[in-house]
């Protein structure tokens, strides 16, 4: 019989590779740099809106991938980044129910931060990069609506940001 613990820690590796391929922006099966700070700067978007400081984080992640990564920056693959998120996760809580919580935690963000690509508000010139493999040619833009972008959905109707999914291949 398996143990709850036994399938967390299964759970936990589905989750690493999840999270692995919704920050893969160009769905080339490597993680670079680049992706990683835009992926941030979308969710720093979505935490504090249009004044978020969008140096800041590309020179936060950037350190972050050189430090944990890659020290030139350059792509790297699955195992790589697996060994880090084992690091990070075991000095956070090393039970394989908490990585769980962790990990699901961080999925759902970064599922939000490639929503918001769709978003033509929240788009900038240097999403074009991305946009090929993310917004494929004939795929709706997401407007907001009412007065304010993050706006609540009318009472019974679901908003149409929250219900988007990106595709994982």
């Amino acid at each position: 019989e398996v143990s709850a613990a036994e399938l967390s820690a299964k759970h936990v590796e589905e989750l690493m590779l999840e999270l692995f391929r919704l920050q893969d922006l160009k769905r080339d099966g490597m993680l670079e740099e680049s992706e990683l700070i835009k992926l941030n700067q979308k969710i720093a978007m979505l935490h504090h809106g249009m004044d978020a400081d969008m140096e800041e984080v590309h020179r936060k992640y950037q350190a972050l991938f050189r430090e944990n990564l890659d020290e030139d920056g350059n792509p790297v693959s699955f195992d790589t980044y697996r060994e880090y998120l084992v690091r990070v996760l075991d000095g956070v809580d090393r039970s394989p129910e908490a990585q769980e919580m962790i990990l699901e935690q961080w999925v759902a963000e970064a599922e939000s931060a490639r929503a918001a690509f769709m978003i033509t508000a929240m788009r900038s010139a240097s999403d074009a990069e991305f946009l090929e493999k993310l917004h494929p040619p004939g795929t709706p833009d997401i407007e907001p609506s009412g007065s304010g972008m993050f706006c609540d959905p009318e009472p019974g109707k679901q908003s149409s940001v929250q219900s988007w999914r990106p595709q994982v291949a």
